[in-house]
């Protein structure tokens, strides 16, 4: 159980780090398989080459689907498909992908903290149905009956995930998302699997997650506030 699959395997879109950080917690846990493909450079080998980011494309035909504008005097988010797909990656249709993968509804938990409540509960959905907030919204759709799992909050981050977990974590202000599992970080913007620090190993609740790139830069994002914890 590892992210080693997803080493040097980057994101194909620019908002598409969800379903890529999702594919590799799901391969992790055993719940998915990655997929073989063509091997362009040997035809002979036909389609048993590993093909990684072709799991995470699929998947985010289904999770690209939320359009936030947070720059707006007051923000908005709608829920759409555009052609192709290239949107944000909401908790709730990671939620319902994972379902599908076959991960039960009690190991399937979106937590939040007060600092995302905040910033969620300021962000109002354009679509008809939606709650009073985008963050009722994700509630409404992630526990509605049959629900596709739960969800937990205002919590503060303070474990990291044990063996037989991974964790989708929402970084620096809502745009960026990466796995964790209890070794180690992938980030789907730098193609990086290996070590990482929770808040440079000091205490937690947790506020920042650093790593350094193979050339040695360091990398350090802001938690936003947000994570899922899946279990196998």
């Amino acid at each position: 159980m590892a992210f080693t699959a997803y080493h040097g395997v980057t994101q194909t879109t620019d908002n598409s780090c969800g379903a890529f950080s999702l594919a590799a917690a799901l391969v992790h846990l055993g719940a998915a398989n990655v997929p073989d493909i063509l091997n362009t450079g040997n035809l002979t080998q036909r389609y048993t080459a590993p093909g990684p980011a072709a799991l995470a494309q699929r998947i985010y035909q289904t999770t690209g689907n939320l359009l936030l504008n947070l720059l707006a005097p007051a923000p908005t988010a709608t829920y759409q498909y555009d052609e192709p797909v290239g949107d944000y990656n909401p908790p709730s249709a990671l939620a319902y992908v994972a379902r599908q993968f076959g991960l039960t509804t009690n190991n399937i938990i979106v937590y939040y903290n007060n600092q995302a409540a905040g910033l969620l509960q300021n962000i109002q959905v354009t679509n008809v149905g939606a709650g009073a907030d985008l963050l009722e919204t994700e509630i409404d759709q992630i526990t509605t009956q049959p629900a596709y799992g739960l969800v937990n909050g205002p919590v503060n981050y303070t474990q990291k995930p044990g063996q037989q977990e991974a964790h989708l974590l929402v970084v620096e202000n809502l745009n960026h998302t990466i796995a964790l599992n209890n070794t180690e970080l992938y980030d789907p913007g730098y193609g990086y699997v290996g070590p990482y620090t929770l808040n440079n190993n000091g205490p937690l609740p947790l506020t920042q997650i650093s790593f350094t790139l193979p050339g040695g830069l360091v990398v350090n994002y802001d938690f936003s506030g947000v994570w899922i914890k899946l279990k196998a």
